[in-house]
């Protein structure tokens, strides 16, 4: 009976370690298409600044006057492109990477920023408190409401600095200090 106890114990635990590694690859594959379509935007961009003509040089002034010539008319393209209509939704701004419970949410989440989420009035609450995740409190980005001293306490860092880490790796820090 104790034998088949640990048993269930032990694949429990690597259940559980493997469906943190599964929820760290779906955040890893989000950011990541973050990164592409933001690189796409900036290739689009610079094909943008690349094809738009640069002015010729102005000729040689020419001793004799000339003849005046007819300016001619811009070409008009014939189907002019527009660009789809963005939602309010789209132009809103990113919010942080939240804690997923399976991978189908966590392919559909948006990447999480690379700075630090915005507390309610810049409250800020002891280590104990935020721990206990009290409903007020966002429980994705529960390092946020920290005070500074704390927050160099529990990840050894500043929030500079632990917001400069990938979204992994803040991830893993946070279980670490059980702020997850």
């Amino acid at each position: 009976m104790e034998a088949e106890l640990r048993t269930l114990r032990q694949e429990l635990d690597y259940i559980r370690c493997r469906a943190l590694a599964i929820q760290e690859t779906a955040a890893i594959r989000v950011e990541v298409a973050a990164i592409r379509a933001e690189a796409a935007k900036l290739q689009e961009a610079a094909k943008k600044t690349a094809a738009k003509p640069t002015a010729a040089p102005a000729p040689a002034p020419v001793a004799k006057a000339a003849a005046p010539v007819a300016k001619p008319e811009p070409v008009k393209p014939s189907s002019p492109k527009t660009e789809p209509a963005k939602s309010p939704k789209m132009e809103a701004a990113k919010p942080a990477l939240p804690v997923y419970s399976n991978t189908a949410a966590a392919a559909a989440a948006p990447a999480k920023s690379a700075s630090p989420p915005a507390t309610a009035a810049g409250q800020t609450y002891s280590l104990e408190h935020v721990r206990s995740k009290p409903k007020e409190l966002d429980v994705s980005n529960l390092e946020a409401y920290l005070s500074d001293a704390d927050f160099q306490v529990v990840f050894k860092k500043t929030r500079a600095e632990f917001y400069k880490l990938p979204g992994w790796k803040q991830t893993q820090m946070k279980r670490e200090a059980k702020l997850f």
